[in-house]
Parts: structure tokens; sequence; C-alpha cells
């Protein structure tokens, strides 16, 4: 939660992008996800990562907020903060869980967080979270959950 400011001294230069560096997004047709973060900046950052591959997102600021609307909207995948007020990730998983909807849709579940020890990683399985994704969010394992998940999701609708 702390804020840092600086400043840089920096050249200006020419940023010319072939066309080799700029690749489509990944994802080619609608995919919904909603993303349980309480810290601005990483909300921002993971919008930017999934916006990029072509995904919509939705976020709650809790763990309560993330199943309240789990509930009422259709998502395809959940990215799940671990440590958030009000309810962690691992409660909102299992309620997640519980829900009617979950069990008809069995929407794949990604926790996300910066602590990333194996106590964490078996805490989230114990939970029922499918994968673990730490931060900082690498972006080729970013895509390969999208690519997982977009493709089974496909399959089975």
């Amino acid at each position: 939660g702390s804020t840092f400011y600086f400043s840089l001294q920096l050249k200006k230069t020419l940023n010319v992008k072939t066309e080799q560096e700029i690749l489509p997004p990944i994802l080619s047709e609608k995919f919904s996800v909603l993303v349980a973060e309480d810290n601005r900046t990483n909300q921002k950052v993971i919008k930017f990562l999934l916006e990029q591959q072509g995904a919509d997102c939705t976020f709650a600021k809790n763990g309560l907020e993330a199943v309240e609307l789990y509930k009422i909207l259709d998502f395809d995948m959940v990215f799940m903060d671990i440590y958030m007020p009000d309810m962690d990730g691992y409660e909102a998983t299992k309620a997640i869980k519980e829900t009617e909807k979950y069990l008809a849709h069995n929407t794949p579940i990604i926790a996300v967080s910066a602590s990333a020890f194996e106590e964490d990683i078996e805490n989230a399985k114990l939970a029922g979270i499918d994968e673990f994704l730490a931060k900082p969010i690498e972006v080729a394992k970013l895509k390969s959950l999208l690519i997982k998940f977009s493709n089974s999701n496909s399959s089975v609708s």
C-alpha cells in the first residue's frame, strides 16, 4: 500500500516499432475476465496486460465484491488476488465454487499474488484455485494461461 514518487532525466529517442514487434491479441473471440484486486496500480497493470491480449476486464476491489459480481455477470475466467480486505482470495474462491453458476460453467480461477511461496501455492490448490500466477506478472505465462483456458472454454460451449 505504499506510494513512491521519483523523477528521471531521460534522453528523448525515436521509438520505432517494426511489424514483427506488434503482435495481434491472442484472444480472437469475446473473452470476459473478472479481476479481484484491491491495489489500483496492480489493477492498471493487469488491465493493460489483459486488454493487450483481447480480454474485457471487470474489477472487484475485494473478495466479497468478486463473489457478488460472479453471481450476476458472466465471466470466462477469474483472476483472484490472494490477500485482499474483507474476504481474501481463498475464501472468495471457495464461495464462487459453491455457486450454481460455477457448477454449470466451471470457470477457471487463477490466483495472482506477489507471495508465491510453496505454502501459498499449496493453500491456493486447497482452496480449489486452478493455476497460480506470481507478481510481477510474466507476459508469457499470462498468455499461456489465456490460451489454455480460452481453448478449453470454447470446446465446452
